[in-house]
């Protein structure tokens, strides 16, 4: 089977790019791993097999803040889930990720971003309760994955995975050796040696050195490599099963997991709790907070650049967390728009879905 890249869209895409300055891991090879590489247990050096999702998007998405003026990064609240019994991060994505909110969705979706905004600016929340998310993330099967100590990391090693770096920095490395590998061959066709849907005689990996700066923050450094006859960095006798290709299917949804709604991403119980939860921790600082609060004017967050397809359409939905073989994904869901695996902005336009 092949399916390869749009060259095309791919390098049409690289040189906007720049501007952008509970992990499951059982022994079930047929399960999609999420791995985030901020986890201690995952810092370190990666290698990987990238795999373009089932949805149509190109292989790599990035919500991160590339300009003063724009700003993608996910809003997230550090809140106990009755359904993993332990605080979990909830996350709501760029409002124009949501072009089907209802008017009252919409006024919902501003009054948490200005609470979100007045907690953090008062010092009510921290870092470790509230972030701004910057994220760059992929599917990907494993070939190897060591810790900080070059140590293997055997729950990982092997697996089809979501692979998360949390880290603004990913999208301008990416573009770095592209632009690097590119330079040195003359020409973009070497992308297709890495970015395909190819069950088996893949040639070409990543690796990302994922590690903690010396003073905050991550060094990072991405690369391309390929099997030169010599030094093979994916062996001949790789191979992905239809099974695990199956698990690819939309990384949006993947990682949104349980914050997104039965059939559609936005989901309004979630964000109705994210909403009381800002109220409480608000009222619990002082009463005079929470009365400024209900003051505050609300933002408008509709002029939000979508960092994944420049207009705000949606992706197709399915959970992020483990899925078993088998299991089939909502189909009733719009399509996931084409987007530059290195800046995650659109290769080409689609048109929102009807409204209900």
């Amino acid at each position: 089977m092949s399916d390869l890249l749009d060259l095309s869209a791919f390098q049409d895409q690289l040189t906007n790019s720049a501007t952008a300055p509970r992990d499951e891991n059982g022994e079930d090879s047929l399960r999609l791993q999420k791995v985030t590489m901020s986890s201690r247990d995952y810092l370190g050096k990666i290698f990987f097999v990238p795999v373009i999702p089932k949805s149509g998007s190109l292989p790599w998405i990035h919500f991160t803040r590339p300009t003063s003026e724009t700003d993608n990064r996910t809003y997230e609240l550090k809140l106990w889930s009755e359904d993993y019994e332990d605080f979990v991060w909830h996350k709501l994505l760029p409002k124009v990720m949501y072009p089907d909110l209802t008017p009252e969705e919409s006024a919902l979706y501003d009054e948490i971003s200005s609470m979100w905004q007045f907690a953090n600016d008062d010092e009510i929340t921290d870092f470790n309760t509230a972030k701004r998310g910057n994220y760059s993330f992929c599917f990907g099967k494993v070939l190897n994955h060591y810790n900080v100590a070059n140590e293997v990391v055997e729950k990982t090693s092997g697996k089809m995975s979501l692979l998360v770096f949390p880290s603004a920095s990913v999208a301008s490395k990416l573009k770095e050796n592209t632009d690097s590998v590119t330079l040195m061959s003359g020409n973009n066709a070497w992308l297709n040696s890495v970015y395909n849907n190819n069950l088996t005689e893949r040639t070409g990996c990543i690796k990302v050195s994922f590690t903690k700066g010396a003073s905050m923050g991550y060094d990072i450094v991405v690369e391309h490599l390929f099997n030169n006859g010599m030094v093979n960095p994916v062996a001949t006798d790789f191979a992905i099963t239809p099974e695990e290709m199956n698990l690819c299917d939309n990384l949006i949804t993947r990682f949104l997991g349980f914050n997104q709604g039965k059939d559609r991403l936005w989901n309004n119980d979630h964000a109705k709790f994210m909403k009381s939860e800002l109220e409480r921790m608000i009222k619990e600082a002082s009463p005079e907070e929470a009365q400024a609060t209900d003051a505050a004017p609300v933002q408008n967050m509709n002029q939000t650049v979508d960092p994944m397809l420049g207009g705000g359409q949606p992706p197709v939905q399915t959970p992020t967390t483990e899925t078993p073989v088998g299991q089939v994904p909502p189909t009733n869901l719009p399509p996931t728009g084409h987007v530059d695996p290195i800046t995650g902005m659109p290769t080409t336009s689609v048109s929102p879905p009807p409204s209900n």
